[in-house]
């Protein structure tokens, strides 16, 4: 069985109102990662993105220290 992404119009992601962080693996085989990034940074008003190494949407599991990293980073302009 196969799960295809959904696909949000440039409408939609110009609507977004909070800071987004992206990650994408850069060898992303279900869609063109670097013209999904600059499609979103075009886009997305806070936009953070960043293609991840060596990776597929595996991220999470074969580059996590980076993933992590990122995330930690990216909640951390947000404390209080």
């Amino acid at each position: 069985m196969r799960i295809m992404p959904t696909v949000f119009s440039d409408d939609e992601l110009r609507a977004l109102r909070v800071p987004v962080l992206l990650l994408i693996g850069e060898n992303e085989v279900i869609y063109d990662a670097a013209e999904a990034l600059a499609r979103a940074r075009r886009l997305i008003p806070d936009c953070r993105g960043e293609l991840v190494p060596r990776c597929k949407h595996d991220m999470c599991f074969s580059q996590h220290q980076i993933v992590d990293a990122r995330v930690l980073d990216f909640l951390k302009e947000f404390e209080s």
